[in-house]
């Protein structure tokens, strides 16, 4: 049996050899061998029904580990068994598990069942099933038990989760959480006869709980103006605040914060700030609203709210319009124009990018920024600073001007990352280069100044950052960045704290830049690598891509041609030959060991002495 074995032949195989006279025992072990076949749960249906019912406890781990709704008919073609001759004993297994309470199959039979059902009844037949079910049970166990079997499937309606907690309300309460409507509050009404059974009996968890699911937007905006006239005590009004707020985000959250800020003022400033930072798609279908809110929270000074209220429109635009606004603002002070600047940076969500992946500063504001500010933008919004499809030419001019070297390097960095197979990359990217080049370009008769910037350079560059395609062109389309790949590996050798700069960037491809330097047939590669042996160890141990690897090895080869080198890193490649395949072949590092050991045969232990002299005999 191969894999290579068709539908049509797999199916005729287990229907001679469900037929046949084998043992249990045998015959499991004759499946197990046709299950690593592609195809074999796609004709679950066909040998299910029957192992299920020859014995249970010796097939149940093979039918559970090769379940799977896709079934295939004879000829290979989608089927649907439950629709077919077949449905009989696919109900005759489904009842069998369902007299066993065998819980896990009976749950996907009856999952498997209800899909080949039409959509508009499957959801009205799993109600059906479920309190027929619940109603039969004799026991709390048995109901238990059944709300087991049907759980996950659909989702409830208010007089089936009524019906379920009038009956056990100490049993269902988790289940009835699990299965409630995902409305938005928009769809459906509040469920007022639940809610009321569940104050009844005093569960008060369970009652916040339904209300934060099936609460009207209009009920619950009446709810929070109610709250704060009731309670004075901040805390209090916040804690009710926060048990009554719905768990989907609602459309009409900003209207109601900003409804409830107006009348409060300061007392619920924590909760409008923790509504605002678990938002993760903006506050709803309101944006003049939400823009009130930034208004108002900018003028009363709560500078958390209003910079977490900025970041969650989720709108590039809304950062910059404010940035710009900071930058421009003459009526405050310095100092209160800064602060605003450090919590509105502070505030930004961990890696946040926008879906068109623009920057949240424009070449406009961040000019401004930097005129201002200039230390603000190189520390606070530098890593707000994104091309495309939009560029920084004059961000660029200024920087220049100024002979800033840290934030040229940094734009530097960011132009080596940019696809030129973009649209947009040429128009935007060239005129920074034109730019950025010649400061590059005056340092090339000056290996050691070119070596220290561009170690500078290539520092920023994350892991991932530089596109495929610039790498398969060999950094042709983008001349800044060829000035920096596409230069004599040699050179970076005249500055050794810049060449340990780029063993230790998280770029592979910044990596083997050093990597092909200190393979060069240089003396000052080989004593800068023995400066340098914990990092060209630790690259062992680095997932790191193929060419790369290669590098690596060559680059360790080439410096311990030095024996100090050699005794150094030996134990290192040594214990490296321990390490999975996927990392480093360990053939080749076994082959770089031996090359070392031939090389300097004083190194060698007394075991690879013993070896040496088998290979010569």
């Amino acid at each position: 049996m191969t894999q290579n074995t068709q539908p049509q032949d797999l199916y005729f195989q287990l229907s001679a050899l469900l037929q046949s006279d084998r043992s249990d025992e045998e015959l499991n072990d004759a499946l197990l061998e046709l299950s690593k076949v592609w195809w074999f749960p796609a004709f679950c249906y066909l040998y299910g029904p029957i192992l299920y019912r020859r014995n249970r406890e010796q097939f149940r781990p093979l039918l559970l580990s090769h379940f799977d709704t896709a079934s295939l008919d004879s000829d290979g073609k989608a089927y649907d068994p439950w629709q077919g001759s077949e449905a009989a004993e696919l109900q005759a297994w489904l009842e069998a598990a369902d007299e066993f309470d065998d819980v896990r199959m009976f749950a996907l039979l009856y999952a498997w069942r209800c899909r080949s059902l039409p959509t508009q009844v499957r959801a009205e037949q799993w109600r059906k099933d479920l309190i027929a079910r619940f109603g039969a049970a004799e026991s709390t166990e048995a109901r238990a038990v059944v709300l087991s079997k049907l759980s996950g499937l659909e989702k409830l309606d208010e007089p089936t989760a009524f019906q379920l907690y009038r009956w056990e309300p100490a049993l269902t309460p988790t289940f009835i959480k699990q299965h409630l409507p995902a409305t938005g509050g928009t769809h459906s009404c509040y469920w007022a006869q639940l809610s009321a059974l569940i104050r009844k009996q005093g569960d008060h968890d369970f009652f916040f709980a339904v209300y934060r699911r099936t609460v009207e937007n209009d009920q619950w905006a009446r709810d929070v103006d109610l709250l704060a006239d009731r309670f004075s005590d901040e805390d209090e009004l916040i804690k009710q605040l926060l048990l009554r707020h719905p768990d989907e985000q609602r459309k009409n959250v900003s209207s109601v914060l900003y409804g409830l800020l107006r009348k409060c003022g300061d007392a619920v400033v924590p909760y409008a700030l923790a509504v605002v930072q678990r938002s993760v798609f903006g506050l709803g279908a309101e944006p003049a609203r939400h823009n009130d809110l930034i208004r108002l929270a900018d003028d009363k000074n709560w500078l958390q709210l209003w910079a977490s209220l900025i970041w969650a429109t989720g709108r590039p635009t809304e950062v910059d319009r404010e940035v710009r606004r900071l930058a421009f603002d003459r009526r405050r002070n310095e100092t209160a124009v800064t602060e605003r600047l450090c919590v509105l940076a502070r505030l930004a969500r961990p890696g946040e990018k926008f879906s068109d992946n623009r920057a949240a500063v424009s070449d406009e504001t961040a000019v401004k920024l930097y005129e201002r500010f200039p230390l603000h933008l190189r520390r606070l919004f530098r890593s707000h600073l994104r091309i495309g499809p939009t560029g920084y030419a004059r961000l660029a001019s200024a920087v220049v001007a100024a002979k800033d070297e840290p934030m040229s390097d940094y734009l530097t960095s960011l132009v080596i990352c940019v696809d030129f197979q973009m649209e947009w990359a040429r128009r935007e990217v060239v005129p920074m280069i034109d730019v950025l080049t010649p400061q590059y370009e005056k340092l090339l008769n000056q290996p050691e100044a070119f070596a220290r910037r561009a170690a500078s350079v290539l520092g920023f560059i994350a892991e991932g950052a530089i596109p495929v395609s610039a790498i398969r062109s060999g950094f042709r389309a983008n001349r800044l960045a060829n000035l920096f790949f596409g230069r004599d590996p040699s050179d970076y050798l005249s500055n050794p704290d810049a060449l340990r700069d780029l063993l230790e960037s998280p770029n592979p491809h910044v990596q083997t830049l050093a990597f092909q330097s200190l393979e060069t047939n240089d003396e000052r590669a080989r004593d800068i690598g023995g400066s340098n042996l914990d990092l060209l160890g630790a690259t062992l141990l680095t997932n790191l891509p193929r060419k790369a690897r290669r590098r690596a090895l060559a680059a360790i080869e080439n410096v311990c041609q030095l024996a100090r080198n050699a005794e150094k890193m030996l134990p290192a490649l040594r214990q490296a030959t321990d390490i999975p395949d996927r990392i480093f072949s360990r053939n080749e590092i076994i082959a770089l060991v031996g090359r070392l050991l031939c090389r300097h045969p004083e190194l060698q232990k007394q075991k690879e002495q013993r070896c040496e002299a088998r290979w010569s005999a």
